[in-house]
């Protein structure tokens, strides 16, 4: 209970019910909450706060919103809180809310025991994926090892970065579950490369043309796998600007 009484977590919500709600569910937790209806109420927060250690934001709020008060902390600050998108509409896909730099991505209504596990996995996980770099679409074998239930899954790398990927898969983990993974370039490269990585985030329904699957950050991978990595975006995206 001290250790939690330690995490600050703003609630950012307009609608008064919810972000009361999530305070008191949190407060009997043992943080410490500060619940503020939109996204400039957020910043002034934020600015007179020595820390604020996790934003749980709606993403859809009058004056400011969500993904305005995301670009807004991230711009103002070097060493940003993370942050947990929640929404009762489609705004935004957790593919983009990954992409902005989102650790986690809730939809209305979701139970308790959902909110709480998202919320220590926040609290325990790593900065965001540098999106400096670009990402590029590929569709590379992937084998993946999910610990917890013990299966070895194939799947496709869909989408790749240099910080982590997207596998396109119907077999889904827990997210901030730790998998090992192997991904396999093809007969033309005839190279594989392999490390641990960590579940970000869960795409559950296909939404357009974008498939079932999972986002993941590499944890555990060699300087010269991360290094053909970057290379081998590269080459694609100067491939795909070519065709463009």
């Amino acid at each position: 209970m001290d250790k939690q009484l330690k995490k600050h977590i703003l609630v950012v919500d307009d609608e008064q019910s919810i972000r009361e709600l999530v305070r008191d569910i949190l407060e009997e937790e043992g943080f410490q909450v500060t619940a503020v209806a939109n996204g400039v109420e957020a910043l002034e927060t934020i600015g007179t706060h020595e820390t604020i250690d996790l934003i749980i934001s709606d993403i859809r709020m009058p004056v400011m919103g969500g993904v305005q008060l995301l670009e807004k902390v991230r711009e103002n600050n070097p060493f940003p809180p993370p942050m947990i998108f929640i929404t009762g509409y489609a705004d935004i896909t957790p593919e983009l809310a990954a992409e902005k730099g989102v650790v986690a991505y809730l939809k209305k209504p979701m139970s308790i025991n959902e909110l709480l596990v998202t919320i220590q996995n926040a609290l325990n996980s790593p900065p965001p994926i540098d999106r400096q770099h670009p990402r590029v679409n590929t569709h590379l074998r992937i084998d993946f090892h999910l610990k917890q239930s013990a299966e070895i899954i194939s799947g496709l790398v869909y989408n790749m970065g240099r910080g982590g990927v997207f596998i396109e898969t119907d077999k889904l983990g827990i997210i901030g579950e730790m998998i090992e993974f192997e991904i396999l370039f093809g007969e033309m490269d005839k190279r594989s490369i392999s490390g641990i990585a960590e579940i970000l985030w869960q795409r559950k329904e296909r939404i357009g043309r974008h498939p079932v699957g999972m986002g993941v950050r590499f944890i555990e991978i060699s300087i010269e796998d991360e290094e053909y990595i970057a290379q081998h975006v590269e080459k694609l995206r100067k491939l795909l600007t070519i065709a463009s």
